[in-house]
This record gives C-alpha cells, sequence and structure tokens, in this order.
C-alpha cells in the first residue's frame, strides 16, 4: 500500500508541480488534492477559464513557499486578507490574482450552498 501511495504522490508532484504537494501528502497523511482545492467540475456553476487557471495557480504556485491549505479552512473574509498578502508575495499579475481568487470563491460559495441545503 505504501509503494501505490508514494506512486499517487510522484504522480502529484509531477502533475501539480509545487512540492509542498508533495510533501504535504508524504508528510500529513492521506489529505487528498480534492480536499485541499476541490476539482473546477465539482464547483456550483462550474467555472470558466479563470477559475480553472485559479485552481492551478493554487495548486502550483501558492505550495512554492508553503503546503497546500484547504481552501475551505479559511472564511471569505480571511482570504480577503490573505489573497492579496500571497499574490504580493508571488508576484502574480492582476490576471492572475483574480484567477485565484475567482476559484476561491467559487469553492466558498459551493460550500455555502452545500450548506444550506442540508
Amino acid at each position: 500500500m505504501s509503494s501505490v501511495f508514494n506512486s499517487i504522490s510522484a504522480f502529484l508532484i509531477h502533475r501539480w508541480g509545487g512540492l509542498a504537494v508533495g510533501a504535504a501528502l508524504l508528510g500529513g497523511g492521506c489529505v487528498s488534492v480534492d480536499t485541499i482545492a476541490p476539482p473546477v467540475a465539482t464547483l456550483s456553476g462550474g467555472g470558466g477559464d479563470a477559475v480553472v487557471e485559479g485552481r492551478r495557480l493554487y495548486l502550483t504556485t501558492c505550495t512554492k513557499c508553503h503546503s497546500a491549505e484547504p481552501v475551505l479552512d479559511f472564511t471569505a473574509a480571511q482570504w480577503a486578507t490573505i489573497l492579496p498578502e500571497m499574490a504580493e508575495e508571488s508576484h502574480f499579475t492582476s490576471t492572475q490574482t483574480a484567477a485565484v481568487e475567482a476559484y476561491i470563491q467559487a469553492v466558498l460559495a459551493t460550500a455555502s450552498t452545500a450548506t444550506e441545503t442540508r
């Protein structure tokens, strides 16, 4: 089982880049990438190109400095403080920042809708 997990982790590191994603998976137990950053296809309302790009940036660029934190670990108010700071640290363009923001908003909106329907 360990070799299967290591193979999956190696694939994820290769596929999405960012050593921190792989390190988080190897060192932090079984936390799936889909838990950290839900796939765009699972978001209510789908997502356009900006949302797809936002997820990619979140999983690759953001993890160059730290492990990937699950998007849902933070509120919209917390993200409003975190994102501008991290965008500056990552040297994101305004388009890249808007893409990550669109992705985060889509994840939070989907979670909010799911909570309301329970």
